[in-house]
């Protein structure tokens, strides 16, 4: 078992945990709970499978900008 096994059994397990929160906060009703854990959940499956978070927030941010018309460089 290398380093890249244990991460990946991490990764799983934070999933399987995320899908019991989601679904508790479901039957509540409690919907920013569910974000919360959803944005939780996907920071931390971006920094154990190295993606380039703050590249993909900057992108997200400025597709959200371009639809009301303000261009950043």
């Amino acid at each position: 078992m290398n380093f890249d096994d244990i991460k990946a059994g991490f990764v799983v397990l934070l999933a399987v945990i995320a899908g019991i929160m989601i679904f508790k906060h479901w039957k509540n009703g409690a919907w920013v709970e569910i974000i919360s854990v959803l944005a939780i959940g996907g920071i931390m499956w971006a920094l154990f499978t190295g993606k380039d978070i703050f590249a993909i927030m900057w992108d997200f941010i400025t597709a959200i900008l371009k639809v009301f018309g303000v261009n950043i460089a």
